[in-house]
Order: structure tokens, then C-alpha cells, then sequence
């Protein structure tokens, strides 16, 4: 298991802003099933919205023009994302890691947030503290990836971040929350060659697990090894998105 270095974190996903909208068509489905589940649940009006990890602003977009607010918050770690903000009405950017950020909006009725609890290195802390900064019944939605995300690349680099399967993400979830809706789902995506893995990975930056640096040797042997253990499906790429929309115990 890798724990987030979140330096890398903020440069990795730094450098893949022009690029991940293109790129991140998993985590951008992967929002949009977010969105159907929390509007099914819970309808649209939310008077105040806080946004962990709004990056180039796919989910942004969808809560902007689906949901009916009066106030907007988007968080990130990294401050180029601020940008984001400037393209909505009644919308404030909020800067910095979100387990380190000591006060946050308070009375809020929606706290939303997709693919990055992840990145998150105590989880029960984090839940506690968006739980504090909820209204009675306020919600909680979210999606993140689950063992099985990227079982390719972590078959031959041995490195892989601690997802949590379901069982143990519905606890550390209903300590402060009921859930009402869980939805999780395998997606493959085909590529011709390992090296299309690597920069589609590049491009959504989610190479943020490790600082190596590739090296002609490394590079090659990571290319043989990937090519050797893929089945009949060929060269892939497996996404493990998890949705979870709850409320907070009152």
C-alpha cells in the first residue's frame, strides 16, 4: 500500500489540468451517476454546497447547472484550480488539503465530491469533520474507486493506494451518516499498447502514487510484464467507481 504523498499529489494533478477533461471519461460517468443518484434522493435544492476536490470542474458543472443554490464552495489542493470558481454565480474557491483546512463553511446542506476520497489519509477524521460542518440531515455525496481500480498496473508495480472495499467504507460512513444510496461498478477500458495506459494516467493525473522516474529498462520491463499477464480481454485498464450518497444522523 502507497500513502498519498500529497506534494505529488498538487504537482501531478497540476500538470494534468489542460488534459483531464478529455481524458477522464470514467470519472466524468462516474459524476454523472453521482448526480442522478443525489437528485433521485434527495431532489436539487441545497442553499449551500461545498465541493472537496473540484479540480477542472467536471462535477462543478453539473452541480452549477442541476442543482438550485444560493451559495457555491469549490475546494482543492491544488490553487490553479481557482480558476473553476471564477465561472459560476455565488461561487468561493477554497484552497488547500482538506484534511489539513481547520474551518470550514458551517451549515451546510450538501457536501459533494468525486474521486478524491482516495487521496484522503484518515478517512473517520475527514467524515467527522464534513459531518460537523453539515446541517442536520444534510448530505453527503460522494464517489471514490475500489479494490479492484487499476488491479493491472498494481499487478506489476506492486504499488497501489488503500481502497477501501465496500464493508469498510459503509462503516467508516455510518459512524455520522446514513446511507441512503451505494452503487458501485467494474469498468475495463481497452488500450492497444501499456504505453497508452501510462499516458492516459498521465493525462488524468493519477500517476500521483509515485515519484519513480522511468528509466529505458524499467519502462520496458514494465511493458513486458503488463503485456504478459493480460488475458483474453488484451491490454486494459480496470476502473472500480463506488457512489455513496447519505445523510447526517441527526
Amino acid at each position: 500500500m502507497v500513502k498519498p504523498d500529497k506534494a505529488l499529489v498538487r504537482k501531478r494533478f497540476a500538470r494534468s489540468l489542460k488534459t483531464y477533461a478529455e481524458h477522464a471519461f470514467v470519472q466524468r460517468s462516474t459524476a454523472e451517476r453521482l448526480l442522478f443518484e443525489l437528485r433521485t434522493a434527495h431532489g436539487e435544492k441545497f442553499s449551500k454546497i461545498l465541493e472537496i476536490g473540484c479540480g477542472a470542474g467536471t462535477l462543478s458543472k453539473m452541480l452549477y447547472r442541476q442543482l438550485k443554490y444560493r451559495e457555491l464552495f469549490l475546494n482543492d489542493l491544488v490553487e490553479e484550480c481557482s480558476v473553476v470558481a471564477d465561472k459560476f454565480r455565488r461561487c468561493e474557491f477554497i484552497g488547500g488539503d482538506i484534511e489539513a483546512i481547520s474551518e470550514l463553511p458551517k451549515n451546510l446542506d450538501l457536501i459533494a465530491s468525486n474521486a478524491t476520497f482516495q487521496w484522503l489519509e484518515h478517512l473517520p477524521d475527514t467524515l467527522d469533520k464534513l459531518a460537523d460542518s453539515l446541517v442536520p440531515g444534510g448530505v453527503l455525496a460522494f464517489s471514490t474507486f475500489g479494490p479492484q481500480n487499476a488491479e493491472e498496473v498494481s499487478g506489476v508495480t506492486g504499488k497501489r493506494l488503500r481502497y477501501l472495499a465496500e464493508t469498510e467504507l459503509k462503516k467508516a460512513v455510518s459512524q455520522r451518516f446514513t446511507i441512503t444510496c451505494f452503487h458501485e461498478n467494474i469498468r475495463k477500458l481497452r488500450f492497444a499498447h501499456p504505453m497508452d495506459v501510462l499516458r492516459h494516467l498521465k493525462n488524468t493525473g493519477v500517476t500521483a502514487i509515485s515519484s519513480e522516474v522511468w528509466t529505458k529498462s524499467s519502462l520496458q520491463s514494465f511493458i513486458e510484464s503488463y503485456i504478459e499477464q493480460s488475458g483474453e480481454d488484451g491490454i486494459t485498464l480496470t476502473y472500480h467507481p463506488m457512489v455513496v450518497i447519505a445523510s447526517k444522523s441527526v
